[in-house]
């Protein structure tokens, strides 16, 4: 059913857990499934880049790989970047 990319990131997530002193925090989650998802973000000095970006999840395999798979292409860009990279 899934992916080898997919069950890697599953199965080893990266960037999990909460960041200290974060610049901003968002919930979201999916009423339907019951998956939930929290995503910290820490902008570098200059607050132009995505310097660390983390997660946690409860919720299906699907839901975490993508949550970890989001840190990894979210990480060193601007917020524009990354809303444009979104939208594609």
């Amino acid at each position: 059913m899934y992916n080898q990319k997919t069950i890697d990131y599953f199965s080893n997530p990266r960037n999990m857990g909460e960041i200290e002193n974060a610049d901003t925090m968002a919930e979201g989650g999916n009423p339907t499934c019951g998956d939930v998802v929290k995503i910290w973000v820490k902008l570098d000095k200059n607050k132009l880049k995505i310097e660390k970006i983390s997660f946690k999840a409860f919720g299906c395999g699907a839901c975490i790989a993508s949550s970890s798979a989001l840190t990894e292409i979210a990480t060193g860009k601007t917020i524009s970047e990354a809303k444009k990279n979104h939208q594609s």
